[in-house]
């Protein structure tokens, strides 16, 4: 919530939120996590909101296919599902164990403990796990997130656009993906925002191929060199 200069009541349905500066991913992941609570609960409270205890206090409260039962710290969370919902799902509730480690996660959904885990074990794990397992399967979904590298433009020659555009040239991402990500990635759009921001994401902007000889054709062209054991050199000697 940093990021929020002022919230204005428009009407009884409808606020008004303005930033600080632009955020375009504010809408997909910051704006869910901005609870609601209701006023009667609240509103004479004087002490610190995050660190409120909501369970000991009775205060927990939600608007969705779920309703609280109980939690444990570091041990368990149970949901109940909330019938009248009209999302209401075909089950009973959700129990969430907090298991901590990798290889208890593992043992959990071996022996049946465990039916979903999600983001903690690594993804070849997970896909090799469902592999080795019948009554396993492995579900991939594209992320809100990206990984990325950040240069110092003020710095050389960074500060040299031949310089970036051939580095931009001469980086393969479908080998980072492999590589880095055993192939459980997508390619990064052209831009800096992901796919997933679909409101946001620019899909017109022209694809920038990995080519390394126009890559190094940009380089000598803005009069780089190399040595005899292929370090790049500027200016030329």
């Amino acid at each position: 919530v940093s990021n929020i200069e002022t919230v204005e009541t428009v009407d009884d349905l409808h606020f008004d939120i303005r930033l600080k500066t632009p955020d375009a991913a504010f809408v997909t992941t910051g704006l869910p996590f901005l609870f609601i609570m209701p006023e009667h609960l609240w509103a004479d409270y004087e002490g610190d909101v995050v660190a409120r205890d909501v369970v000991a206090d009775g205060v927990v409260v939600g608007s969705g296919p779920f309703k609280f039962k109980l939690w444990r710290r570091n041990e368990v969370h149970e949901l109940e599902t909330h019938t009248p919902h009209w999302a209401a799902p075909k089950y009973d509730g959700i129990r969430r164990l907090a298991l901590g480690q990798a290889d208890a996660i593992r043992s959990a959904l071996i022996s049946g403990q465990g039916d979903i885990a999600t983001g903690i074990l690594p993804q070849a794990a997970m896909s090799d796990l469902a592999d080795q397992n019948t009554h396993l399967s492995f579900l991939e979904g594209n992320s809100h997130g990206s990984t990325l590298i950040w240069l110092n433009n003020e710095k050389a020659p960074y500060t040299d656009i031949a310089f970036r555009e051939a580095l931009r040239k001469s980086t393969n991402k479908r080998r980072i993906i492999i590589e880095s990500y055993q192939g459980f990635a997508i390619e990064a759009s052209s831009g800096p925002l992901p796919n997933q921001l679909a409101a946001w994401h620019n899909a017109d902007l022209p694809e920038v191929p990995f080519d390394i000889e126009e890559a190094r054709q940009i380089l000598a062209d803005a009069g780089y060199g190399w040595d005899r054991n292929g370090r790049l050199h500027y200016p030329v000697k």
